[in-house]
């Protein structure tokens, strides 16, 4: 499973914030096995969706999302984690100890 975390500042963004930067956690069996930092360039941010399948990535945590797009991401097969639905996510918290 491959996980995005959007950030800026150390702190969970917007799907389309600029200067945004992007960690990409690889996980097997529980256990993170990889990870990428990655500066999106703005190509990557005019369309996204197609950038997070590229990357084959499952799921993705950021601060807030509009419907239409959360739905996108879904029918793409892209699980979507907001800043509401994190306060007792397990795998977040351990990824964030990661970050920080």
């Amino acid at each position: 499973m491959k996980i995005a975390i959007f950030i800026k500042k150390n702190e969970l963004t917007v799907l389309h914030e600029e200067k945004a930067h992007v960690v990409i956690f690889n996980i097997e069996e529980d256990k993170v096995v990889g990870v990428e930092n990655i500066n999106l360039e703005e190509q990557d941010k005019k369309s996204i969706e197609n950038w997070l399948k590229q990357q084959s990535i499952n799921r993705i945590y950021l601060s807030e999302i509009d419907n239409q797009t959360h739905q996108k991401l879904n029918s793409k097969g892209i699980k979507v984690k907001t800043l509401e639905s994190l306060e007792n996510d397990k795998l977040f918290k351990s990824l964030a100890l990661i970050i920080s």
